[in-house]
């Protein structure tokens, strides 16, 4: 259970890097 949730925070935390990335390349 604790291991999924982390799992879960990782993805989250990975696809939200991964916005900022594209955003701030649009950005800049």
């Amino acid at each position: 259970m604790l291991y999924l949730l982390c799992a879960d925070f990782v993805v989250i935390l990975h696809l939200s890097f991964a916005l900022f990335v594209l955003l701030g390349g649009v950005f800049v």
